[in-house]
């Protein structure tokens, strides 16, 4: 997980920048991904939209440099990437 504490501003916006593309999903092999709070406003997962299969939680940073939606986008995109990751 990324911590956006220590990035200067220009740092966070250039990570949200990014694009990151959800593989399908590992038990259906449904295509629609979706990225949400998750059981606080601190965290987010990426949930399977066709069976409702989720990754782990990421922490969402809420103080330092940048802006909500700067923290949201990186968060989701954090969250994109652990819904990405494929043990075994």
């Amino acid at each position: 997980m990324n911590d956006n504490k220590d990035k200067k501003p220009s740092e966070v916006v250039a990570e949200v920048n990014r694009v990151v593309i959800p593989k399908s999903c590992p038990f259906c092999g449904g295509t629609s991904v979706f990225t949400s709070e998750g059981s606080t406003f601190r965290w987010w997962v990426a949930r399977c939209n066709e069976c409702g299969a989720q990754a782990g939680e990421v922490r969402r940073q809420t103080l330092g440099d940048g802006t909500n939606e700067e923290w949201d986008e990186a968060a989701r995109i954090e969250a994109i990437e652990a819904w990405n990751e494929r043990k075994g």
